[in-house]
C-alpha cells in the first residue's frame, strides 16, 4: 500500500497487524532525514507523542517486495491513510525508500515497550 502521511495519526496499528512485517514505523534524526531520498523526505512528518519522540521525524514505510496485498493494514487504519496499488507500481515507487529505511538505526530501546506507539 501507499501511505498518505498527511492522514497518518502515527498509531502504528498497520505495522502491528501486518503478518509479514512489511509495514514498519521509522524514527529519523534530522541528519538522517537530510540524507534521505526526496520521496522519503517528503513523506516524513514530525513524530508525535512527546518525550523522546520530540527529537525525531516519523514515517511508515512499506516493503514493496514483502507486501502480499492482504489489505489488513488498510482495513485497520483509523485514518484511512493506506491505499493498495498494483505491486509493480508500488515496487517502482517505494523500493528506494525501503532500501534507505533499512539503513536506519533501530531505536526500539528508546520507546515504551508497553504501547504500540
Amino acid at each position: 500500500p501507499r501511505v498518505d502521511m498527511d492522514k497518518c495519526t502515527q498509531c502504528n496499528k498497520c505495522s502491528l497487524i501486518c503478518p509479514h512485517a512489511a509495514v514498519r514505523p521509522f524514527l529519523l534524526s534530522q541528519q538522517e532525514l537530510d540524507s534521505a531520498p526526496a520521496d522519503f523526505k517528503a513523506g516524513s512528518r514530525a513524530a508525535i507523542g512527546g518525550g523522546v519522540l520530540d527529537n525525531y521525524h516519523f514515517r511508515i514505510q512499506v516493503s514493496p517486495l514483502d507486501c502480499t496485498g492482504c489489505e489488513l493494514c488498510a482495513r485497520i487504519c483509523p485514518a484511512d491513510a493506506l491505499k493498495l496499488e498494483p505491486a509493480e507500481k508500488a515496487t517502482k515507487a517505494e523500493k528506494a525508500n525501503w532500501d534507505f529505511a533499512m539503513t536506519l538505526p533501530d531505536r526500539g530501546d528508546e520507546i515504551d515497550k508497553t504501547t504500540i506507539k
